[in-house]
């Protein structure tokens, strides 16, 4: 019963990772935030006790297709978006990918998080060059306004599960907050951007009707998105109908996989996200999966 558990890119190119998953197995994760470091090389404050830290502490790695693709996809000097940046794991792989000639700007709406993630960029700042990281305490949408946040249970065990009613709330309720919301295009004011990174827990066609500009003329080459709809939903159909090429985002033992999208189905595993890849350059995203190995599980930095 051991072997398949351990049967990972994770654990296979990390054999001492298996020692941290066993002890975890054993321990109760503790509910303070400390610093752990990605295989990656970086260092963050991140909860064991939550997802994204728990994936960390365990594995090394957060989302391990997501991280590996956003590696490859990524170029020195590149313009990233991460939408739905929590404590900024995703938005400081794409600092470190486009490098100090880069520029990041990342969204996180939650007021409860945006401290660490603004801790967490700081402290990177100190110890090694990376792309400036523009922060903004603010959700994407289709327009720009105020509206409730309704925040996740702690008894949940993941603090990125904040999301945007589909119905405005008639009056405010505990466990929400007031956040401003921001339409992408507003924010890009034009510039052209390599990747966006979109994590909005099912707001994903109201962030892309807020970009469609910038999606009409294919300033954003690629967009790597979460979506529970899969890909007949109305943000994926979006995006096709803007002249996006999709894909299914998933992994083998070596190396990232992509597979265009067919309906009711997805390369990710049955305990992940379901994330997928829209893009203008299909034959290069391809291109780019081919090579094996992993960056995201080896060190890319040298943390001073």
């Amino acid at each position: 019963m051991i072997a398949p558990a351990i049967w990972k890119p994770w654990y296979v190119y990390q054999p001492r990772q298996i020692l941290r998953r066993v002890w975890g197995m054993r321990d109760t994760p503790s509910p303070e935030y400390q610093s752990l470091r990605a295989a990656w090389g970086i260092e963050m404050l991140a909860c064991p006790a939550e997802h994204l830290g728990r994936c960390l502490w365990t594995t090394g790695v957060y989302d391990l297709a997501v991280s590996e693709l956003m590696f490859r996809l990524v170029q020195p000097g590149d313009v990233v978006v991460d939408a739905g940046a929590n404590i900024g794991y995703m938005t400081l792989l794409g600092a470190v990918a486009a490098g100090p000639r880069g520029h990041i700007i990342a969204f996180e709406p939650n007021p409860h998080l945006f401290p660490i993630l603004r801790q967490n960029v700081d402290t990177a700042r100190q110890h090694l060059a990376m792309a400036p990281v523009d922060l903004r305490l603010a959700a994407l949408g289709a327009r720009c306004h105020r509206t409730r946040l309704v925040l996740p249970d702690p008894s949940d065990g993941n603090n990125g599960l904040s999301y945007i009613p589909a119905e405005p709330m008639a009056r405010e309720r505990a466990g929400s907050a007031s956040v401003q919301v921001e339409t992408l295009d507003a924010a890009l004011d034009g510039q052209t951007v390599a990747l966006a990174k979109v994590d909005v827990e099912g707001y994903e066609r109201q962030l892309f009707e807020g970009a469609a500009s910038a999606l009409g003329a294919h300033r954003i080459r690629h967009l790597v998105f979460e979506d529970h709809q899969g890909t007949g939903s109305a943000a994926a159909t979006l995006l096709a109908d803007a002249g996006y090429t999709l894909f299914s985002i998933g992994w083998s033992m070596r190396r990232p996989l992509l597979a265009q999208v067919r309906p009711g189905q997805s390369l990710s595993q049955a305990y992940e996200a379901p994330s997928y890849l829209a893009t203008v350059d299909p034959d290069g995203a391809l291109r780019a999966c081919r090579p094996s190995g992993w960056r995201a599980l080896r060190p890319q930095i040298q943390w001073q």
